[in-house]
């Protein structure tokens, strides 16, 4: 495996899954702040909260974050297909069997990626297009983050 998949697979590990076991020190992500743990913690109810209909739902958040990985995942198995961001963005409010479902799918997602990247062998798609999957699910852990100090 090359230095930059392990970097990779390190980073994008924190985001979902917070410090590593054993591991003195951190990138970003302290205890109890990963994805995974924060989204435990959540209810489809609280999960669907918006603050103002100018701000999205973790909901829509996670969905949207779910289907960015599903568009890297199919691309590092060589399948393009064409994305529908603002579709990603359309469903705000879940229930809990949905929510459950969810969660579920983008777990599924997260493995998937990190045995892709573990693998290194993928055609088309470099570094810069790996960073970006880890950096654009860092953001929405922080919107994430935010949003639900906002739920009553």
């Amino acid at each position: 495996m090359k230095d930059w998949n392990v970097s990779i697979e390190s980073i994008f590990t924190e985001v979902f899954g917070g410090k590593a076991a054993g591991e003195g020190g951190t990138w970003f992500v302290e205890g109890g702040q990963a994805l995974d743990e924060t989204l435990a913690t959540l209810s489809a109810e609280q999960a669907s909260f918006r603050a103002s209909d100018r701000v999205s739902s973790v909901a829509a958040h996670v969905i949207h974050t779910a289907y960015y990985l599903e568009l890297a995942v199919d691309r590092l198995k060589g399948t393009e297909r064409e994305g529908d961001w603002e579709g990603s963005w359309a469903r705000q409010v879940v229930s809990e069997s949905e929510w459950e479902e969810i969660l579920g799918q983008l777990k599924a997602l997260k493995a998937e990626f990190l045995r892709i990247v573990k693998i290194g062998e993928f055609e088309g798609y470099g570094a810069t297009e790996l960073v970006a999957n880890v950096a654009h699910a860092a953001y929405h852990l922080g919107a994430i983050r935010q949003l639900v100090l906002l739920i009553p």
